[in-house]
């Protein structure tokens, strides 16, 4: 059977813009991933709209000395780390594709080898914001660390790979960078020696 998929990119460039194309989309039956990676999953005969969000990648906010800073998800990973390491702080994660949207970490649930000293992701989202599939914006969380209010939605989201909604900003609490770091390697040649 040949592979007759379709795909269209949309680009959204606002929250809103993102919540109108999923109400356009839920009253004509389309169907919406935000990677290649979701689409994988689907008929290949089905037609599907992929939304990008490469334009949302500005910082909402960013308290440095809160030790908390609100991205939106079409931001680079890269680019996050950059903007962090000049105020000597760090989003405690390792990713192998620097270049990853924040939402796609998100969404994903990667945070790496750090995450036996550090924790993993879902210790360091503490508000998001996203749009469900019927075009409605939800908030959980907040921008403080000690919020408490309600259930705890952001570990919800994290790792649920936009199946509960498409991830418009993200608050993480960060970590101060080390003043030193050090990776040490051995080599042993003999196990017996050992």
């Amino acid at each position: 059977m040949n592979d007759v998929s379709t795909e269209q990119v949309l680009m959204p460039a606002s929250t809103e813009e993102v919540a109108e194309l999923l109400r356009a989309g839920t009253a004509g039956n389309s169907r919406f991933c935000t990677s290649r990676v979701a689409r994988s999953g689907m008929d290949s005969a089905t037609a599907v709209q992929r939304v990008d969000l490469q334009k949302m990648s500005l910082i909402v906010d960013y308290p440095a000395r809160d030790m908390t800073v609100t991205v939106q998800a079409g931001m680079a990973v890269s680019e996050l780390t950059g903007i962090l390491a000049e105020e000597k702080q760090q989003l405690p994660i390792d990713v192998v594709d620097s270049s990853m949207s924040v939402g796609a970490l998100v969404a994903g649930d990667i945070a790496g080898p750090r995450q036996y000293g550090y924790g993993t992701l879902r210790d360091y989202v503490i508000g998001i914001e996203a749009v469900d599939g019927q075009g409605r914006v939800f908030h959980a969380g907040g921008r403080v660390v000690k919020n408490v209010a309600g259930y705890d939605l952001c570990r919800l989201i994290v790792g649920a790979r936009g199946s509960l909604g498409i991830l418009t900003q993200v608050t993480f609490k960060l970590k101060p960078l080390p003043e030193y770091s050090m990776l040490r390697s051995y080599r042993c040649d003999d196990a017996a020696g050992l």
